[in-house]
């Protein structure tokens, strides 16, 4: 899979002239090519604590639109090889945590959201 959007906005086209010049283009070709799109993607930098990161993710899954949005979620445990390796130890534990509460499986349940992989796509 490739990931790609079908559309780019005016914040990417800024962001990344290069891509955004040919977005159309090289989405028209991976779709003929039988490759899965991207409607929207979904990624947060900001937001410490593990309360405002669950906020985040849970008002992103509100507000999700019909299509195929990718939610980029850097899970982990917070343990001394991920803080080896990575200063974002603690946020993606707290990634983690968020995603594996019942209260946020059943949330994405009772808003209709199917959870699918890139295999599902295909």
């Amino acid at each position: 899979p490739v990931l790609f959007l079908r559309e780019f906005d005016a914040q990417r086209k800024r962001e990344y002239p290069a891509i955004g010049k040919a977005a159309a283009k090289c989405a028209l070709q991976l779709e003929q090519q039988g490759l899965p799109l991207l409607d929207r993607l979904e990624q947060f930098y900001d937001g410490n604590t593990y309360v405002e990161r669950r906020a985040k993710y849970l008002q992103a899954i509100r507000d999700l639109k019909p299509g195929v949005t990718q939610i980029i979620v850097h899970c982990g445990f917070a343990d001394e090889e991920l803080r080896a390796i990575t200063t974002s130890a603690e946020r993606r534990d707290g990634d983690r945590r968020v995603f594996m509460e019942p209260e946020v499986a059943k949330l994405i349940d009772k808003l209709g959201i199917t959870v699918v992989g890139w295999k599902d796509l295909r």
